[in-house]
């Protein structure tokens, strides 16, 4: 029987998918295999008291050398300070958020069998996508999940991206005699003046064609590349805020400082303040509703109720296995609600906010940080964390020391 060549293309075409995508795939699983849980853990119950530490790339160790984070530093201080035997197992994996790491707890935490369980985690829960598929079950929302997690998928939007800001055509010309050409000059010379990233004069030029034209798909867009390739937030919220009060019943405007108000929150986000975030979230639902997708609005209204739901879930889970469940701030941060999550349920909680400012008066910054920007700790950092988890651990479980120990 004779295959048609038509169905022999679309074999070969998605066959070729499926191979690239698997490359990806695997090259992706190459760079995340020192982030992997072990499959199998090999304990001793009956010698060693065991503590689980749970979280995301602050329990894994990032910023730190291989083996130098506060759950391996940890193990070394307990032993030192006690006659007892520890055993620290490290299951922070990067980028985890709450859900996630419950997941790994819940997995782990019967056949290990702690006397004490870590928690240091939460900073994820404020971006991260896995939360739309637990909160809702709109086909949508899991379509959606599953297309992001493709490479090919991903590549696709980048590429889609990139032309849209980059290859935009102009209108074309040659018209019926005596129609204005001048839309068509005006776009040429805006476009070239942006290539010479002469932006303020490009910008000049389309908000004056904007007067003539508010509704020209083309020079809203030129508006939006220009500012985008400027990359100075706070000027493209000036502009486009002048464009809403402008023309009050033109979308543009009203999306664009919408757009502006969230990378201004994202930007929040990942420097940790949390409260400009959240107001800058809110501004932008209220500045154009239809751009935050519900489950992002539910986020912004309340970006805590997934740890609390979490929180109570490890507590349980520890309460039923007999574990100690010890809570960790982050060194710069911590959730208001993991402090009331500590005081009404009566637990452990280990605030490393004040001993980082204290240690920041005599030591460079640099030396616990890894960075002014990235503020995952050094091995000296991490090493601050261990002592003071380890002193809360040896004080709640009254474990004897030493001697010559206090």
């Amino acid at each position: 029987m004779q295959v048609k060549p038509g169905i022999k293309f679309i074999f070969f075409a998605l066959l070729a998918v499926i191979l690239i995508e698997g490359s990806l795939q695997l090259i992706g699983l190459a760079f995340k295999s020192s982030s992997r849980l072990p499959n199998k853990i090999s304990v001793n119950k009956q010698k060693e008291k065991r503590v689980l530490c749970v979280g995301d790339s602050f329990t894994k160790g990032v910023g730190a050398p291989p083996g130098r984070g506060y759950p391996e530093q940890l193990e070394t201080i307990l032993n030192q300070k006690s006659r007892e035997k520890f055993r620290v197992f490290n299951l922070g994996v990067s980028g985890y958020n709450s859900s996630e790491i419950l997941r790994v707890l819940n997995q782990h935490i019967e056949l290990l069998d702690p006397q004490v369980v870590v928690f240091c985690g939460g900073i994820n829960d404020c971006w991260s996508p896995r939360h739309a598929a637990e909160a809702g079950d709109r086909v949508s929302e899991r379509l959606r999940d599953l297309l992001s997690r493709l490479k090919l998928f991903r590549f696709g939007l980048i590429v889609k991206e990139r032309l849209r800001t980059v290859l935009r055509p102009l209108p074309k010309g040659g018209g019926d005699e005596g129609e204005d050409k001048e839309p068509e000059e005006a776009l040429a010379l805006a476009r070239r003046l942006k290539c010479d990233r002469r932006y303020k004069e490009s910008l000049d030029i389309l908000l004056g064609r904007l007067e003539y034209d508010p509704k020209n798909p083309l020079v809203q867009a030129e508006i939006e590349d220009t500012l985008i390739r400027q990359n100075r937030v706070v000027l493209s919220l000036k502009t486009y805020k002048q464009i809403r009060d402008r023309f009050p019943r033109l979308d543009f405007g009203w999306k664009g400082v919408s757009e502006t108000q969230r990378r201004i929150a994202g930007f929040f986000w990942k420097n940790e303040d949390y409260n400009r975030a959240r107001e800058y979230y809110l501004k932008a639902r209220k500045s154009d509703p239809a751009s935050l997708p519900d489950q992002q609005a539910r986020l912004v209204h309340s970006p805590d109720r997934f740890l609390l739901r979490n929180l109570k879930k490890m507590a349980e889970k520890c309460q039923e296995q007999k574990a100690l469940l010890v809570l960790t701030s982050y060194p710069t941060q911590i959730s208001p609600s993991l402090v009331e999550f500590a005081r009404k349920h009566d637990l452990s909680l280990v605030d490393l906010r004040p001993v980082f400012k204290e240690e920041l008066k005599t030591s460079p910054y640099l030396s616990l940080f890894v960075s002014e920007t990235d503020l995952h700790c050094t091995q000296q950092g991490y090493r601050i964390m261990a002592e003071n988890i380890a002193a809360k651990i040896v004080s709640t479980l009254s474990i004897p020391g030493l001697p010559g120990q206090q």
